[in-house]
């Protein structure tokens, strides 16, 4: 159990500081937190999303899209998953998975999510 709680500590570390890397868009870095921060914990999604989005900005979409699908593997409700695997799906030109993602994203989060102002209620 301790070895858990440590593990999940230092991996939410490594996240932050990734955050920070892609905040100063040193995507390399960045990956390499997010890689460390699933390596000590493999159950840590918001880690896969982090890696995903470093990816997804360096436009390598397939490795982005298997990091948003560990993390939606490990937490289907976070909508944000969906929608950014959506984006990568659109960035390779495959609309029909890109279109499905993106109505997951807007099912999970039909208010707030970003993916189609149009559909949205506020909008």
């Amino acid at each position: 159990m301790i070895g858990r709680i440590w593990a999940r500590r230092r991996a939410v570390a490594c996240y932050e500081q990734g955050k920070a890397a892609l905040d100063r868009e040193d995507f390399d870095l960045a990956l390499a937190f997010f890689r460390e921060a699933t390596r000590l914990d493999p159950d840590y999604d918001a880690g896969f999303t982090g890696r995903g989005m470093a990816w997804l900005k360096k436009f390598c979409f397939a490795e982005a899209i298997a990091d948003f699908s560990d993390a939606i593997r490990l937490n289907p409700a976070r909508a944000f998953n969906y929608y950014c695997r959506g984006l990568c799906y659109q960035g390779l030109g495959e609309a029909q998975r890109a279109r499905a993602d993106q109505e997951a994203a807007i099912r999970l989060n039909p208010v707030t999510h970003p993916c189609d102002r149009r559909r949205s209620p506020v909008h």
